[in-house]
């Protein structure tokens, strides 16, 4: 059973933009890096299932978000600053042409990151979050979604930590995980990393990806949108592969490790 509250990997940090910036490294120098960037309200810890299968063959790296983890302060987070952080993390460690893998606010900072062209890209894993560029949501939609940040004011923070785990996850021990992550996070840290959720959407149809992206989710991921808007991603997106996790919400990566596993180590051998 995978330990959630274990960190794994050689630890570092950086001071970029007011927030020193927490980062771990596993595996040898000389394999192809990937790096992972967690959800929303998590930190590096939620990869902790995938580093073992991963190690043998890359140089993984981890790291937390702006405000999340142990990277504090959260200051002005954006989607387009916490891309330039990730950036940040990238140049310090010297890392070309990595496979970027994001979960859900993950899945945004990867996207960001490549579509403002801040490194190059071999490979990009999506997994349970939307497009950043071809989400298409109606008038109310969209309206709801940017103005999310209220509804989120009307609850406590205690309720969010309490009713979030099982909404996301099946398994107990990613709960208890998830409770904890979110801990680490104050109300008000939670609301601010919000707002820069609601404002992440900047519609371009025009952009497609220029290198191969595989979209997958959790098949009981009831998390906003994911699921409507993922097979118009993938036809969108020219090489592009969608798959589902199954027994898993939103949290695939830990509800199913070894589905998710598998898919990764599939996609990254054939690249």
């Amino acid at each position: 059973m995978t330990d959630w509250m274990e960190y794994i990997g050689e630890a570092g940090e950086i001071e970029h933009d007011g927030c020193r910036l927490h980062y771990r490294v596993s595996g040898s120098e000389t394999n192809p890096p990937i790096v992972l960037t967690h959800g929303g309200a998590l930190d590096l810890r939620s990869w902790n299932a995938q580093i073992p299968a991963l190690i043998d063959n890359y140089r993984i790296i981890t790291w937390d978000s702006r405000g999340h983890g142990l990277s504090k302060p959260i200051g002005g987070i954006t989607l387009h600053g916490a891309a330039k952080d990730l950036k940040a993390v990238l140049d310090h460690l010297n890392v070309r042409n990595p496979i970027l893998a994001g979960l859900s606010w993950g899945g945004y900072v990867i996207q960001e990151y490549a579509y403002h062209r801040m490194g190059s890209v071999r490979a990009m894993i999506c997994l349970d979050t939307t497009a950043v560029t071809y989400t298409k949501l109606s008038k109310f939609e969209s309206w709801s979604f940017r103005h999310s940040t209220f509804y989120h004011r009307l609850y406590p923070y205690g309720f969010l930590k309490w009713a979030t785990p099982p909404a996301v996850a099946h398994d107990k021990s990613v709960r208890k995980y998830v409770k904890e992550a979110m801990s680490m996070m104050s109300g008000r840290e939670f609301i601010t990393f919000w707002k820069a959720v609601s404002r992440s959407l900047h519609f371009d149809e025009s952009y497609d990806y220029p290198f191969p992206l595989l979209i997958a989710y959790g098949e009981e991921d009831n998390a906003g949108s994911i699921k409507g808007c993922a097979e118009p991603w993938h036809q969108h997106a020219s090489n592009s592969t969608l798959v589902t996790i199954p027994r898993a919400k939103h949290c695939a990566n830990q509800d199913n490790p070894e589905r998710t596993n598998e898919l990764i180590l599939d996609f990254c051998s054939r690249l």
